[in-house]
């Protein structure tokens, strides 16, 4: 279907092929791919062994064609030009306005090119979800239909949260646990595991059980990618050092470091937050304060913590299921938890 929308750019018009080709780009490139993997780990684990997988990889694809539109919207809202470790959409369009010596700014004609993109995303991953569950039974497809059109709500939610977050400069611990709750734990494992479960119409003791799973590992996997944002190499993260804190997320790595400030280390935290031209050198301060405050080491705990609460939830489904059950949920906790690139 990506090869539909493509095809249908291109034969418009000529000049469109550019365009089509960064939309397939999006969709298509890298990334890990979690939310896929964990709407079918939740599918496989209650789907009978001679279910075909067809419905289950649908609504996959339409989970992650979505979650390529929200990043080409979100690097927009960042001003971020790497994603993967690739131009981001907006920068690339930006380089061919440049290229191709068109007039007017060259980063306003790839903000708004991108966002046009993001928005046949958008669409692509509806019209996919529509076909993929027409392979589904009539009630199943509308609670699949009903969690997807949650997900899509909460996440931009939590964004919205984010942003309102930031201009307000609110590092409160309780702004960035609902931001977490809603872009991400949600979004990230609950929600496309909900989608897992409505697909292999599991039983509801199961999904309970489940249940906690999700949310720890979800809250594990912001928590750790907060961290990554600062300390991930960038061939690691795929994005550029620092670029929650030149846009002042609220985030409880930020608030931790607040919290334990000194006058002078506060003073650093205070006029690098929020200043999206900080120098490398102005982020790199951020970062030894981060460590010294024992922020770091305080999220690093509490994302190994909610391993751990993940991990019991797996063995207490494990006492009621084939282990075959959780398996593919337990590999899942690696990457959401690895903090080994953490000082």
């Amino acid at each position: 279907m990506t090869g539909d929308l493509v095809a249908g750019l291109a034969g418009i018009d000529p000049t469109l092929e550019v365009f089509a080709a960064q939309c397939l780009a999006a969709a298509a490139d890298g990334g890990k791919r979690l939310r896929p993997a964990f709407l079918y780990g939740a599918w496989r684990a209650f789907a009978p062994e001679d279910e075909p997988s067809s419905a289950a990889i649908g609504v996959a694809a339409a989970v992650e064609t979505l979650h390529a539109a929200i990043l080409v919207h979100d690097d927009v809202i960042d001003a971020s030009d790497l994603r993967r470790n690739r131009p981001s959409v907006r920068a690339a369009l930006a380089e061919h306005h440049r290229s191709a010596a068109l007039s007017g700014p060259a980063a306003v004609f790839g903000d708004h090119t991108a966002v046009l993109l993001g928005d046949l995303l958008w669409g692509l991953a509806q019209d996919m979800l529509v076909d993929a569950v027409k392979a589904v039974p009539g009630a199943h497809a509308d609670e699949v239909t009903r969690h997807f059109r949650t997900m899509r709500t909460e996440v931009i939610a939590g964004q919205l949260l984010e942003l309102r977050g930031q201009a307000a400069r609110d590092f409160a611990a309780d702004t960035a646990a609902k931001i977490v709750r809603y872009k991400t734990t949600a979004y990230t494992v609950a929600r496309p595991m909900n989608l897992g479960f409505a697909l292999a119409n599991a039983p509801e003791h199961g999904v309970s059980l489940l249940r906690r799973y999700a949310e720890a590992t979800g809250a594990a996997f912001q928590l750790r990618d907060d961290l990554a944002d600062l300390f991930a190499d960038t061939q690691h993260s795929g994005k550029r050092n620092g670029d929650d804190v030149r846009s002042a997320k609220p985030t409880l790595l930020m608030q931790l470091a607040l919290e334990a400030a000194g006058p002078s280390q506060r003073q650093v935290l205070s006029a690098t937050l929020g200043q999206p031209n900080a120098e490398d050198a102005q982020i790199e301060e951020v970062k030894d304060i981060v460590v010294a405050t024992e922020a770091a080491r305080s999220v690093c705990a509490r994302i190994g913590a909610l391993a751990d609460d993940a991990r019991e939830a797996l063995t207490e489904t494990v006492t009621e299921y084939p282990a075959a059950v959780v398996a593919p949920l337990e590999e899942l906790l690696a990457p959401c938890t690895d903090v080994s690139f953490v000082p």
